[in-house]
């Protein structure tokens, strides 16, 4: 093995161990909060309420008489994002003391990916939390991980899709660079460490930003690390390098999936979404990187930072040092919801946020369920949204819905497939029905045995069934497809969300996705 002592890596060798040693405290934090998660969360209750109880919602909710976490769940109420529009568009036309005291430092969007856009308060202290989750995963992330030392990382970096804009009250909405998460110390560092390009971030166009991206990975022989949100991002940039290798490649090197380590041979590990519909493309990752470690980011929104991953822990952490943490038991919704400590293993529950940054038990409409405990801390894996129901009669589907029947039906057929997307149809004169487009092997006559059994599945759910009984809905129809999910995430990238941060949704209303797929089958 040849040992690397240029000037560069000597350099960020020492850069990245007196950055290891400045977060140690914050992990020895993080460790004492996951043995003692009552305490650590009622004084965080406390702190956030005190900080913010002569706000209007404050006054409102009566903050300052709240003195404990009964009092507290009495008082507020659980909200979602519709009951405190208002007070948000207050905040956002640049009025004081709304929901937060702090100064709002940015509106953050949040809810494109799968439903209308939202604003979200960004102050110190919402960033601060943040970092108090944040930092211990990368302190764990490099100590269990030596052989990232003097490597650089790849973070994705999305091509411009929207012009800068701003509140009525002058605040900037949307956080164009993802550094802007870290606190400023760990952005110096990430920016020595990272793979940066002006052109790559400026690039408003999709394929030039494709080029430049796959050229600057193909150049750094010293990748240690990628980490992308959606595991779909990922994949398309290899297969664009596999696809354009005539032009990127001027060796007679084959980039192909498994023979990837001539390229990279100091990768470690790829950070991405593992969970809920993106697990459907982990195998597909996996196929390319089969001897590199895949973890999983947590359960990370715009909103909050509910867990985080630690190396030899089966499932990411409650971050219970940042926010204030209760779950809704999924199975008995009416009943008091949980701290983060009381959790059952096994349970299916949806968390409420409170944050400094003027979020009091905000329902984030997830689903998790506890996998076990790290210490006195639950251990989590996200299930998918709970509130992307669709309804067109009575029906109420949702995406966990879904996926599971569709799972079973295809394990019973022995059939793999590589892209899943259910959306419905809606024609004037016509019985309403779903149309599931998949790409996998199949014959016709396997078409039709998995529609029907596919939609019997789906009638194990009875407002589904009752609506099939009624008339009201037609059964399921299965459309196959190819070169889907490339496809699909440009179809989105158009309509205006941001490339790296889509979520594939096994379940979509957000386009006319019918007609989109029949043209697309047209042209290629």
């Amino acid at each position: 093995m040849i040992i690397n002592l240029s000037p560069r890596y000597i350099f960020r060798s020492g850069i990245q161990k007196l950055y290891l040693q400045s977060l140690k405290s914050r992990y020895r934090q993080f460790e004492f909060a996951v043995r003692h998660p009552k305490i650590i969360q009622e004084n965080r209750l406390k702190a956030i309420l005190k900080a913010n109880q002569n706000t209007q919602y404050g006054r409102q909710c009566n903050f300052a008489s709240i003195s404990c976490v009964k009092n507290y769940r009495d008082q507020v109420p659980i909200v979602d994002y519709d009951a405190i529009e208002k007070h948000i568009q207050s905040c956002a036309a640049g009025e004081k003391n709304i929901l937060c005291a702090e100064n709002i430092k940015l509106m953050e969007l949040s809810g494109g990916s799968s439903g209308p856009e939202k604003l979200i308060p960004y102050t110190k202290g919402l960033l601060q939390e943040f970092s108090s989750a944040i930092d211990p995963w990368l302190f764990d992330l490099h100590q269990s991980n030596p052989e990232l030392k003097g490597t650089r990382s790849y973070w994705a970096i999305s091509p411009i899709q929207r012009t800068t804009r701003v509140t009525s009250g002058g605040i900037s909405i949307g956080i164009d660079n993802d550094l802007e998460y870290f606190g400023p110390l760990t952005r110096i560092v990430l920016n020595e460490f990272m793979l940066s390009s002006r052109e790559i971030g400026e690039c408003k166009d999709i394929e030039r930003w494709r080029f430049e991206t796959a050229k600057l990975l193909l150049a750094c022989k010293d990748l240690g690390m990628i980490s992308v949100w959606s595991p779909t991002f990922l994949l398309l940039i290899l297969e664009y390098i596999e696809r354009e290798a005539h032009r990127l490649i001027p060796t007679s090197a084959r980039f192909c999936p498994g023979n990837l380590s001539q390229f990279w041979p100091r990768l470690k590990l790829i950070s991405c979404w593992t969970d809920a519909s993106s697990a459907l493309f982990i195998p597909r990752l996996r196929q390319w990187f089969p001897e590199i470690t895949i973890q999983s980011k947590g359960l990370l929104s715009v909103e909050g930072i509910i867990s985080i991953p630690l190396s030899g822990i089966d499932g990411p952490v409650l971050a219970v040092g940042g926010h204030f943490l209760e779950f809704i038991d999924l199975e008995n919704p009416d009943s008091q919801p949980r701290q983060a400590f009381e959790l059952e293993v096994g349970g299916h529950y949806s968390p409420l946020l409170t944050t400094s940054g003027g979020l009091y038990r905000y329902n984030l409409k997830d689903s998790v369920q506890c996998l076990g405990y790290y210490h006195s801390t639950p251990i989590i894996r996200f299930e998918g949204k709970i509130d992307s129901t669709s309804d067109l009669c009575g029906e109420k589907l949702n995406p966990i819905q879904v996926e599971t029947a569709l799972r079973r039906v295809t394990q019973a057929m022995n059939l793999s497939y590589e892209f899943a997307l259910m959306a419905p149809s809606l024609s004037s004169g016509e019985t309403p029905f779903y149309l599931l487009f998949l790409e996998a092997a199949m014959t016709a006559s396997q078409i039709e045995v998995l529609s029907k059994n596919f939609d019997l599945e789906l009638r194990r759910g009875h407002p589904y069934d009752y609506a099939r009984q009624l008339g009201q809905l037609g059964q399921v129809q299965i459309r196959s497809v190819k070169n889907a999910l490339s496809f699909y995430l440009s179809s989105l990238e158009k309509s205006g969300l941001r490339a790296g941060t889509i979520k594939h949704n096994i379940l979509d209303k957000r386009l006319n996705w019918a007609q989109l797929f029949t043209e697309h089958a047209r042209v290629s």
